[in-house]
């Protein structure tokens, strides 16, 4: 066994799939299994399920699946080395230093963030440079303790301190500009920081790894307010939110996510003592944000800014919900507040209360805000359905988007075929559903084929005879026919081998995916006491189809054919 393979086994002796998986996704326990919103795509119905005992997890859905490296490559977008890496030091496996270009890369950039994030908490508090940015964190109410927790720091009004650290330092200058400290002037080799005269506010990843910084100017008449780090390979505003790696066992003992509009929001909630919160980086809430927090939250509390942005952005994010089949709740702020304002003034206690009493199902929300002087005129109601056809066309389920079709009818006092009719529009020209094509190519498999399968995967003593009888021969499914060469091949080589273990050899991702759903929905399954005779019907069939391949051999030899006839009558195939 390979130094990788042994260290990949020592991993897998340690964790339990259940156990990490839990971590990210809400799992309930469904008889052997346990299943849960599929992380990976957009679901209301669990196809997601967790295998114990084979220590794999497959959503039926998208067809994700596979070991805890590939959930861990998955969920976290990193490779195989680091999950190796990350997965050992988790569980405290102590290995020899592992990389791939890609992953020296990631953990070069992760090297300079801490690099910055470290410089720039010193600069906040040098004496004199990071006076000003100290002045402005404690009208803010941001004590040093807090300052620490979460690392806040101060980029001097300069432009090129840092770029003057990384050249003492020896750092390569272009990765810096890669991982966005630094900027390059136009057609020239000059380069100057990315961040000047801000407040600095690491964002880490849900590991705690900072992946980029989120800057607030302390001078009122610079724009922007708020400068973040640009897209970099470990980077993507539309996947992280603020605060989460602080926030999400919390949030998964609240069974409830709080969702703000910035970092002083969020920070405003933490230093109340409000622990469940996060928020979006100075962008629109996406799929992927609310994808991940279903994995933590049972609902969502989302609070708005009181002015018409803040509705569209209300508006915005209702379909989002609605697919990724996570009830969300809004509230609007009293004119003038925000999160920080509001806790400043009135306290935590009015805070929860009005989260309690005032936070309005989405949908009605949308709806009544549409509402001018408490009553909605006959000549307005048009528009105010068009508003939202475009949100209601990105509903996916149609169950969900019948409910919503009903309600928005009641409340606008419109017919439900009119509102239909209005949709189905929008809806032409859309592509196929990517459901219907997985059905489809699921009902194409073949029973001859899965027999074999059944027979090769749960009944092993019968894959000698199936080699022997040259079954493979009988296969047209080419994923099948992969999985059963594989299953051969190894039997060949190693008696003792398992599903777990070809599952693992398999090259292909999409004989991966077939043997993951086979294993756990199997089409087709023997009792002991059928074995022998589904073997001896395989045995008949492979000897007939041999037999009439060779008869089509002999085309035009009249004497060779009528002896293979005479066989197979003898034969009775």
């Amino acid at each position: 066994m390979s130094n990788l393979s042994f260290i990949k086994e020592e991993i897998k002796n340690a964790c339990d799939i259940v156990e990490l998986i839990g971590q990210f996704v809400q799992l309930k326990k469904v008889g052997k299994n346990y299943v849960g919103l599929c992380p990976f795509h957009s679901e209301k119905k669990p196809s997601f399920t967790v295998n114990p005992e084979r220590q794999i997890f497959h959503c039926f859905g998208c067809k994700k699946g596979g070991d805890i490296f590939k959930f861990w490559m998955e969920y976290h977008n990193v490779s195989f080395f680091e999950a190796i890496k990350d997965l050992a030091e988790r569980y405290n496996i102590q290995i020899q230093e592992l990389s791939d270009e890609e992953s020296e890369k990631r953990e070069k950039l992760f090297e300079l963030n801490e690099i910055a994030g470290s410089f720039f908490r010193e600069m906040l508090f040098h004496p004199d440079i990071g006076k000003r940015a100290r002045e402005y964190l404690r009208k803010r109410g941001i004590s040093k303790e807090l300052i620490h927790e979460i690392g806040i720091g101060y980029a001097p009004d300069s432009w090129d301190s840092l770029y003057k650290l990384f050249l003492k330092k020896r750092i390569d200058i272009k990765l810096a500009v890669e991982a966005g400290l630094l900027v390059q002037k136009e057609g020239k080799e000059e380069y100057y920081d990315r961040f000047r005269n801000r407040i600095m506010f690491p964002i880490f990843d849900i590991r705690g790894r900072i992946v980029g910084f989120g800057g607030r100017t302390i001078e009122e008449d610079i724009t922007p307010k708020y400068l973040n780090t640009p897209e970099t390979p470990i980077f993507h505003k539309g996947n992280l939110l603020y605060g989460i790696n602080f926030s999400y066992k919390s949030i998964r003992e609240e069974k409830k996510v709080i969702i703000v509009e910035g970092y002083m929001d969020w920070i405003a909630l933490k230093r109340h003592g409000i622990e469940n919160g996060v928020a979006t980086l100075g962008t629109a809430l996406t799929q992927n944000h609310i994808r991940r927090l279903k994995g933590y939250a049972e609902e969502a509390i989302v609070i708005f800014d009181s002015d018409e942005a803040g509705k569209k952005a209300a508006l915005r994010s209702f379909p989002l919900f609605a697919n990724e089949g996570m009830p969300a709740k809004v509230v609007i702020l009293p004119e003038g507040h925000d999160p920080d304002t509001f806790l400043s003034q009135f306290g935590k206690e009015a805070f929860l209360n009005l989260l309690e009493n005032s936070a309005k199902p989405l949908l009605d929300f949308c709806l009544h805000m549409q509402i001018k002087n408490g009553k909605i005129k006959d000549e307005e109601k048009s528009q105010v359905l068009k508003n939202f056809l475009q949100s209601l066309s990105f509903i996916q389920d149609s169950l969900t988007q019948g409910i919503y079709v009903s309600k928005i009818s009641q409340f606008l006092s419109i017919r439900e075929d009119i509102i239909w009719a209005e949709l189905q529009k929008i809806k032409q020209g859309k592509g196929s559903d990517l459901e219907e094509e997985i059905k489809k190519e699921k009902s194409a498999k073949l029973i001859g084929d899965l027999q074999i399968l059944s027979l090769a995967l749960f009944h092993p003593d019968a894959i000698p005879r199936l080699i022997t009888s040259n079954a493979k021969i009988l296969i047209n499914d080419s994923v099948i026919k992969e999985i059963i060469e594989a299953i051969f091949q190894e039997y060949k080589k190693n008696r003792d081998i398992t599903p777990e273990y070809i599952h693992e050899i398999l090259p292909d991702e999409k004989a991966k995916a077939f043997l993951r759903e086979f294993l756990e929905r199997p089409f087709i399954v023997y009792e002991e006491e059928e074995v022998e005779q589904a073997i001896l019907d395989i045995e008949r069939k492979a000897r007939k189809k041999e037999l009439l391949n060779c008869l089509k051999e002999k085309k035009g030899d009249i004497k060779g054919q009528n002896e293979l006839i005479k066989i197979l009558r003898r034969g009775g195939i």
